[in-house]
């Protein structure tokens, strides 16, 4: 029989708070979008008794930060990508790869570290590849699961994949079918149980 929570002492409080399912919730540094689209997802996971812990870098960490002052963060690797001359994003990635993927290893030990220190129940990743773990379920949020990029689409989403295979879920921030907002860039075809999650 599950004692009441009324009578409770105040030991068995304090262990009955410790032992609440925690969420790592992380975040790209790649403009605000990131960090105010997961707000609501930060704030279902509060509402359904989950310990947050933030993680991410830069501006977007930092907006989170002032929106839940009451919860901790941590810091991760900024990815530094930098615009080439014309602002040519996809150049930009090009030339920027060496440092995105040795990023990526720096994520995958930065999260194996915060695993071991919080014993997290699900990590959730906007869009940051890096940011998984083997023994806990991983989600990747991304409205780009179908990447347009002339003629480096092929090679692009390829890359995306070997990344998306890392995790146990897809969560798209859009709507699907007619009603979606970005139309066949956030069309998945592929075999991880994913979601449309809307806008």
């Amino acid at each position: 029989m599950q004692p009441d929570k009324m009578q409770i002492s105040g030991n068995s409080k304090t262990l009955l708070m410790n032992n609440r399912p925690k969420a790592l919730i992380a975040v790209l540094n790649w403009g605000l979008g990131h960090a105010t689209r997961c707000i609501p997802v930060i704030m279902d996971y509060i509402n359904k008794g989950y310990e947050i812990i933030l993680a991410g870098d830069g501006e977007s960490l930092m907006l989170l930060e002032k929106e839940f002052p009451q919860l901790k963060s941590e810091r991760l690797p900024s990815y530094n990508i930098r615009y080439t001359k014309g602002n040519n994003l996809i150049l930009s990635l090009i030339v920027s790869s060496p440092r995105i993927l040795k990023n990526v290893k720096k994520e995958q030990n930065a999260v194996a570290g915060l695993q071991k220190k919080y014993d997290f129940d699900i990590i959730i990743s906007d869009n940051r590849p890096g940011v998984y773990h083997k023994d806990v379920k991983s989600v990747y949020i991304t409205h780009q699961t179908n990447i347009k990029a002339g003629v480096f689409s092929y090679l692009a989403n390829k890359a995306n994949n070997l990344y998306l295979k890392n995790f146990n879920e897809i969560w798209i921030p859009d709507f699907e079918g007619e009603k979606s907002l970005a139309g066949e860039l956030s069309s998945y075809s592929g075999s991880i149980k994913h979601k449309h999650i809307g806008s």
